[in-house]
Parts: structure tokens; C-alpha cells; sequence
């Protein structure tokens, strides 16, 4: 199943990195502290230091005997306490000591008491007053705005790479708010739509913003602003409307603007047959894909070797697994049989091509079921909001047959749901007539994928009750109980949408593009899309010799515009050169985060 965490193995540099934070840390509390009580602490350290030595050297002209000069500051602090080191002195100058020390004394701890008092009595505009010091220290951070289902997971993501991150959120849940003080991020409560909420957060040092509220016009309008505070700044923003996409990235030199349904809806649609598929990932125009599926008995690819088939299907077998051995970068001389799992990286339409020969689909046959007509082997998909519908999306791009279920859908929707023949059940889900009305009996799934956890669950019940050999594909938005569900009530998957989205925007903010993980014999695998830093470990090095010492397989390499999927062990990699890589997962962050950091020793 597609997980949501980004971990960086532990290695030398990993550990010398965190005492190195650990540091960072320590100096920044400092220097919160020197904001809050500076002038208290330079009062005190003017009059001790100072005055001390300034007493000094006026009883040496008074002609007193020079005292020892560490001796001086203590004088001073004897002084404020009202406890007299000697005799009073004749001398007015010196006398004058005597006086006004108490009072240093006394300004300094009313000032400094009151601060204390004020800080401690008010617990809001402590912490406020500590989150905004801590973050006006950070340098070349990422900025996130809007600590919701999504931002709260995003926020994770980064930190677990290591990343130094400055939240920001108006009203926050008490769960969440909890969260991201045991992570020891600065946390802004404020409006993020203000220019100085964002001068607060360190915009003019971050170099990047992720935007991803809930509502489109906010998520705009701070764009924005954003973008005028810092014309260099890397901007991922989030939008659920996804038509003027393009615009926003063309006139606001936005690096990414992001969906989460449409990051997550290959996945539901391919868990409903049977495969795993990750989002596409671009490259120069053209969209790639990765799935993970099960060899069928029979199937195109029973029986032929993984050379055989790379050639003549225009693809890269990334990953072979026989009998629970797992060989990354299989030799093109090696077998596939039925019941192996594959994991295959090629264009996006020819992994919907492998989709629909494993399903013994011809392209578009099944969507064209009339609307009276329940199909056989189609798949439901219940809820057809903005997730919904990007499924329903997916699956007809595959070629499979498929029934809406939604009582309430808005008519825009269900005007596309015409355009693409899908047969629309426009009653309650929950109820078995509904079920039975979109041909559960018949279906070889379900996907459930409202936006509402209790609902949800109450199908899959019925559903599982209908159907004993369903597969169902759930949405959840809470994380709790995931296991348990599956194994209860037999799911196939029991998906987020957040959580499959969140690692995609942690990693753009980063420059880079990453996969959702595909589980397989328990380990996780990702695939990333990078630019080679100058200076890099990868610059220089060939593909081999790469792919041989680090354990992973380079499934595309672009250079000068050229792209050569499943490239040559002796093409040579350099700097500025585009890489699709793929390999146990622990292994790609391990990448991601050594390509990053010469970058950053680069900048």
C-alpha cells in the first residue's frame, strides 16, 4: 500500500547533520533569548563590566590602591545588592557608584521580572513571541501555509527529510498544534494572507512556499504576495479547480500547482483492478507512469524474458520478484512466469496499454455501456466529488467499464459522467438497493471515496455482505485503524488521498518529484525525478556503475533535450541531466537528501 513517509536512512553525514541541527538549536534559543531581554542583559553587562571598570580607574587617580581586575565586577554586584565592599569613599565621583548601582539593580530586575511575568502569564503571546523569534533565525527553509489534512502531513514529510520548515495557520487543532510542537517548528498564528505574516515567517530567506489551504482564492491571493515579496522564491501551491492550472503557473512563475484527487486517483483506480500505479511523472511534455501487478496465467508477459518484453513493448521491468527474492534491475536474460510481480516504468499509454491487455480489455470497448445497461466486471465508484470524479477519470482512460453512485451531484459532473457514458445510480448508497441497482452482484469492485469516514465504512459493509469476492477500495481520511479495516472486512486498499499527495508537494518545494511508495514482499520502493547538482555523487559517473554501487535502477536519463528511457550501462551522467530513478525507498531519500545538500553547497 502506498505510504506517506519520507525517511532518510541513518548514515555518517545523517548523524553528523543532527548534532549540527542540535546546535543550530541551541544558538537559536539564545539568541530568542538575547531578542526578549536584550536590554536588561546589556544594562546589567554595561554596568558590571563597565562600571566596574571605570570605579576602577577612578580610585587609582583618588589614590587608592589599584584593585585586581576581576575583583571589579564583583564590587558592582556588591554594590546593587546594597552590600558595601569597604568604606564609603570621600570622593563624590566614587560616591556616585554607590547610589546609582542600586538603581541599575533595580531596572534591571523590574524589567526583566515584568517581561518574565508578562511571558508567563500570557501563554499565547509567549509562545507567538518565541515561534516568530525562532523562525526569523531560519536560512533557506520551506515555508508551509495552511497545517490542515494535508498541510499537517506535508509538514511531516519535510521533516523527516531533514528539511527546516516555518508553519503558518490562523486557527489550529489542538491535536495538530501538539504535533507540530513535538516536531520543534515554528508555528505562525496569524493570517498568511498578510505581507507581514509572511515577513514573519522568513519569506525573503525561504527558499520555498507550499500553499495548500483549502480554499482556491486564498491559496491565489497569497501567491501573490508571496510572489512579490520574493521573485526567486520555489511557490507549490495547491488548487481543487484545476482549469486555470496553467495561467497561474505562466504569470506567476509558479513551480507547481497541485491537486491532491488528481495526485491520488491513479491509485484508487488501479488498486480497484488489481495493480498499483503511481501518479505520472512529466518530462519534457511527455507523461511516465510505474505500476506494480501481478503476472497473469496466460497473459503477454507469461513466459517470455524481461529483455524480450522491455523491447518489444517500449518499457524498463524496474523490478522482478520470484518467490519472494526481489532482484532490482533484473538481467534481460531472466524469465517472467505467471504469479511474478513486476514493477514496469514506461509512458503513461502504454502502462494503461499493459493495463488493459491484463484485463483482456480492448481500449474504450466496456466504457461504451449504455446507460440502461448494468455492465458485468465493471467497477463502482460511490461518491463522485472531486476525487470521485478523477477516478471515474482514470478508469475510463483504462478502458474499463464503470457505474457512479451519488445522490446528491452537482450537474457539471454529472454532464461529464454523460459525455463519458458512465451510468449514474442517483440514490444513497448505504442502502442495498443502491448497491444491487449499480450490479454489485456482477462487479469486480468497489471504490469508496466520499468524504465522509462513517458513511464509507457503513458500505463497505454492505458491500462485503453482497459481494464475499468484491474488491474494495476505501477512502479515509483519518489514519487510525487502517489495519484493522483492511484485515476485518477483506479491502483491498484503505487509501488517503493526503497522504498519497503530501510526499509529491513536500518534494516539488525541493525541486524534485517523487512517487508514492509501492510495497512489495513488505518493503517499500519509490521513483524519483531529479536534476543532477553539480558536484554531486552522480556527476560524472556512469549508469553502471551507479545503478551497481548504490543499488537501484536509473529507468530514464534526459540530456540536452534527448530522453533515453532504460539507458546504456556506459552512458555518463553529468551535471544539469535529468534522472528517473528507482529503488528501495530508504535508498531514493538517501538521494534525494545527498543531491540536495550539494545544491544547497552550491547555492
Amino acid at each position: 500500500m502506498p505510504q506517506s513517509r519520507l525517511l532518510i536512512p541513518e548514515s555518517q553525514w545523517r548523524r553528523m547533520g543532527r548534532v549540527w541541527r542540535t546546535g543550530r538549536a541551541v544558538w537559536r534559543n539564545a539568541r530568542v533569548v538575547w531578542r526578549e531581554f536584550r536590554w536588561p542583559i546589556l544594562v546589567f553587562a554595561v554596568a558590571v563590566f563597565g562600571g566596574g571598570w571605570l570605579y576602577g580607574e577612578l580610585l587609582v587617580q583618588a589614590g587608592e590602591e589599584r584593585l585586581p581586575y576581576f575583583d571589579l565586577p564583583y564590587t558592582m554586584l556588591a554594590l546593587m545588592i546594597l552590600e558595601t565592599p569597604d568604606e564609603i569613599p570621600r570622593e563624590p565621583e566614587l560616591v556616585a557608584f554607590w547610589y546609582v548601582m542600586p538603581v541599575v539593580a533595580a531596572y534591571v530586575a523590574g524589567r526583566g521580572v515584568f517581561d518574565f511575568i508578562r511571558l508567563f502569564f500570557n501563554p499565547d503571546a509567549r509562545r507567538t513571541s518565541w515561534e516568530e523569534a525562532v523562525a526569523s533565525t531560519y536560512r533557506q527553509h520551506v515555508i508551509v501555509l495552511g497545517v490542515g489534512h494535508l498541510g499537517l502531513r506535508v509538514v511531516r514529510a519535510l521533516h523527516q527529510m531533514g528539511v527546516d520548515v516555518v508553519a503558518i495557520d490562523r486557527s489550529l487543532d489542538p491535536e495538530s498544534g501538539a504535533e507540530v510542537a513535538r516536531m520543534k517548528i515554528p508555528l505562525i498564528v496569524n493570517d498568511g494572507r498578510l505581507a507581514s505574516t509572511l515577513e514573519t515567517a522568513g519569506i525573503r530567506k525561504a527558499q520555498a512556499l507550499i500553499v495548500c489551504t483549502s480554499n482556491d482564492h486564498m491559496n491565489l491571493e497569497v501567491t501573490m504576495r508571496a510572489r512579490d515579496l520574493n521573485k526567486g522564491l520555489r511557490i507549490v501551491v495547491r488548487m481543487w479547480d484545476a482549469r486555470l492550472n496553467e495561467q497561474i503557473r505562466g504569470f506567476m512563475h509558479v513551480d507547481a500547482v497541485l491537486s491532491t484527487t488528481n495526485l491520488a486517483a491513479p491509485s484508487f483506480a488501479g488498486y480497484a483492478l488489481g495493480v498499483e500505479i503511481t501518479q505520472t511523472l512529466e518530462i519534457d511534455g511527455v507523461p511516465y507512469s510505474m505500476i506494480r501487478m501481478k503476472v497473469a496465467p496466460g497473459s503477454f508477459l507469461d513466459g517470455t524474458t524481461v529483455g524480450a518484453a522491455q523491447r518489444a513493448h517500449d518499457m524498463d521491468i524496474v523490478l522482478l520478484s520470484q518467490n519472494d527474492h526481489v532482484d532490482v534491475h533484473p538481467m534481460a536474460n531472466k524469465m517472467i512466469n505467471s504469479g511474478d510481480t513486476l514493477a514496469i516504468f514506461a509512458r503513461h499509454d502504454k502502462i494503461t496499454a499493459v493495463i488493459d491487455a491484463r484485463l483482456d480489455l480492448e481500449p474504450g470497448a466496456a466504457a461504451s455501456t449504455p446507460r440502461d445497461v448494468i455492465a458485468r466486471n465493471h467497477v463502482i465508484v460511490l461518491g463522485v466529488g472531486h476525487l470521485g470524479l478523477r477516478v471515474v477519470r482514470e478508469l475510463d482512460k483504462m478502458g474499463v467499464g464503470v457505474v457512479a453512485i451519488d445522490r446528491r451531484i452537482v450537474p457539471e459532473r454529472g454532464a461529464e459522467l454523460e459525455r463519458m457514458g458512465v451510468p449514474l445510480v442517483g440514490h444513497d448508497g448505504r442502502l442495498v438497493s443502491t448497491l444491487e441497482a449499480a450490479g454489485i452482484h456482477q462487479a469486480q469492485a468497489l471504490i469508496v471515496c466520499t468524504s465522509d469516514d462513517h458513511l464509507n465504512l457503513e458500505v463497505t459493509m454492505h458491500a462485503r455482505d453482497l459481494n464475499p469476492r468484491l474488491r474494495i477500495v476505501l477512502r479515509k481520511w483519518e489514519d487510525q485503524l487502517k489495519e484493522q479495516i483492511r484485515h476485518f472486512f477483506n479491502v483491498e486498499a484503505v487509501l488517503s488521498a493526503t497522504n498519497l499527495a503530501a510526499p509529491l508537494f513536500a518534494c516539488h518545494a525541493l525541486g524534485i518529484e517523487i512517487t508514492q511508495t509501492l510495497e512489495i514482499n513488505d518493503v517499500a520502493y519509490s521513483m524519483i525525478h531529479m536534476e543532477v547538482a553539480p558536484g554531486s555523487f552522480l556527476d560524472g559517473a556512469t549508469v553502471g556503475v551507479v545503478q551497481h554501487e548504490h543499488d537501484m535502477d536509473i529507468v530514464l536519463l534526459g540530456q540536452n533535450s534527448h530522453v533515453d528511457v532504460h539507458p546504456p550501462a556506459e552512458a555518463r551522467i553529468k551535471a544539469g541531466d535529468t534522472l528517473v530513478v528507482f529503488a528501495h525507498h530508504n535508498k531514493i531519500t538517501d538521494v534525494v537528501a545527498r543531491n540536495q545538500r550539494q545544491r544547497f553547497k552550491t547555492v
